[in-house]
């Protein structure tokens, strides 16, 4: 969707409490993926990412990033995975 005028990745997220944006780098990999798939699918770059953050208390929070900035964080979170699981992949193949 559009958001302040740019096509971005919007997700909405719950919370007991706002949370600072260094507690929540795994929701802007998130969306950051999201945005790779789209582009992937499409060919249409997306270069918003917006977390929208509902608290209990009524207080919402939004955050807004390019994802250029996630992209190696995602990255270094893929391979960490694959790193872990390699043989756990191999035996399944």
């Amino acid at each position: 969707a559009e958001y302040n005028g740019k096509l971005s990745i919007i997700d909405f997220k719950t919370s007991k409490a706002i949370k600072d944006e260094n507690d929540i780098v795994e929701y802007f990999m998130q969306a950051t993926a999201y945005a790779i798939m789209f582009q992937e699918r499409t060919g249409i770059s997306i270069k918003n990412i917006v977390i929208i953050m509902s608290c209990e208390d009524g207080s919402v929070k939004v955050y807004e990033k390019n994802p250029l900035d996630y992209v190696v964080y995602l990255k270094d979170a893929i391979d960490s995975y694959y790193r872990e699981n390699i043989n756990e992949l191999s035996v399944s193949n």
